[in-house]
C-alpha cells in the first residue's frame, strides 16, 4: 500500500477540501462526437480545466467537480450530486479530464475521488488556530458533521484509519476549516 503526500498547504478561512481546490476557467466538455449526447451511454466526454492547485492530482485518478452545495451530506432538494471523471493528462496547472455530463463554472471544487485505507492531516508548526475537521463543507466549531479538532499548541494530528486494516476511506468527505494563512499537511495511504 503505497502511502501518498501532497506538501503543505494553506488554510483559506473558509471550509475547503482536504484533498482538492477550485477551478479557474469554466469546464465545458465535449459531447460524444456520434451523438451528440454526455450521458452515461454516450462515449465519455473530455475537457481541459485550470485549477489553483494541480498538485492534488496525478493521472489516473477519480475527482469530483461541483460547488459546496454538491458536496452536502443533507443537500439542498434540487442540488445537483458532484460530477464524477477521471484525470487523463496533468500540464501546469491544467488538469485534462474525461467523463464530466454537465458544464462547470469558475469557482467550483474540484475533489480527489479515490478510496484510502489511511488519512493523516497535521497541523502546520507555525499554526495560530485550530482546525477543524467535518464530512462536508458545514465543518465548524457547532456542525453536525464535525469529526475533529486538531489543537496545534498541543501537538494533534487527525489520524484515522490503517494500513494494516480493511478500513476504507472516501478523500470527498473531509472537508476542513481553520484561520487564514495556517497551514496542514495531508497524506493518505492507498488501499
Amino acid at each position: 500500500m503505497p502511502a501518498r503526500g501532497f506538501g503543505f498547504k494553506t488554510v483559506t478561512g473558509t471550509a475547503q477540501p482536504v484533498f482538492g481546490t477550485t477551478t479557474t476557467t469554466i469546464a465545458v466538455p465535449t459531447p460524444d462526437q456520434y451523438t451528440g449526447r454526455m450521458d452515461s451511454a454516450s462515449n465519455r466526454s473530455t475537457v481541459q480545466v485550470t485549477v489553483t492547485d494541480v498538485s492534488y492530482f496525478r493521472k489516473g485518478d477519480r475527482v469530483m467537480l461541483g460547488i459546496s452545495d454538491s458536496f452536502l451530506v443533507f443537500p439542498p432538494a434540487g442540488t445537483l450530486p458532484p460530477d464524477s471523471a477521471q484525470v487523463i493528462a496533468i500540464a501546469g496547472s491544467v488538469v485534462t479530464l474525461q467523463g464530466l455530463t454537465r458544464r462547470h463554472e469558475i469557482g467550483e471544487f474540484i475533489v480527489l475521488s479515490i478510496p484510502c485505507a489511511r488519512i493523516k492531516i497535521q497541523a502546520g508548526s507555525g499554526n495560530t488556530g485550530e482546525l477543524y475537521i467535518g464530512e462536508d463543507p458545514t465543518v465548524s466549531v457547532t456542525s453536525t458533521t464535525l469529526i475533529d479538532q486538531v489543537d496545534p499548541s498541543a501537538g494533534r494530528t487527525f489520524d484515522i484509519g490503517s494500513s494494516a486494516s480493511g478500513n476504507v476511506f472516501d478523500t470527498p468527505h473531509f472537508w476542513l476549516l481553520g484561520t487564514a494563512p495556517d497551514t496542514y499537511l495531508p497524506s493518505i495511504i492507498l488501499i
